[in-house]
C-alpha cells in the first residue's frame, strides 16, 4: 500500500476479470487518457500476476485530469470486468495501517 497526497503522479492498480483485461485497458486508453499495463509476473513464473481470486492486476496511469478522487474511483469501478481499484476515497477506513522497510505507520481519524 501507498500512501501519495496525488494519485495523478502515481500507477493505481486495478484488478480485472482475466477475460476483460484487454477491453478495460482499451476503455482506460480511451475514456481517461490512460497509460494502462497488466502487470506481469517477474521470476519463477510466466504470464501476468494474478490475485487470490485468480483475477488480473493492470497499472494505469491517468492522463485525464480534473477528476477528483472519488470520481474517478466511481469511474474505474463502472468499467465492466472491473473487480476492485486502488483508490480508497468512496469508503474512508477509520484505522490504516502502513507497512515499510522502515516500519509500521498507523493512521486514524
Amino acid at each position: 500500500s501507498k500512501l501519495v497526497k496525488n494519485i495523478f503522479s502515481h500507477k493505481i492498480p486495478v484488478e480485472v476479470l482475466p477475460f476483460s483485461w484487454t477491453s478495460v485497458t482499451l476503455f482506460l486508453k480511451e475514456n481517461l487518457e490512460a497509460k494502462a499495463e497488466i502487470r506481469m509476473s517477474r521470476e519463477g513464473k510466466v504470464g501476468p500476476i494474478t490475485t487470490d481470486n485468480g483475477n488480473f492486476i493492470i497499472d494505469v496511469y491517468i492522463g485525464k485530469r480534473g477528476l477528483s478522487p472519488a470520481e474517478l474511483e466511481r469511474e474505474v469501478k463502472q468499467v465492466p470486468g472491473v473487480v476492485e481499484v486502488g483508490i480508497f476515497s468512496l469508503k474512508k477506513p477509520k484505522k490504516v495501517i502502513l507497512g515499510s522497510a522502515s516500519g509500521v505507520k498507523v493512521l486514524t481519524r
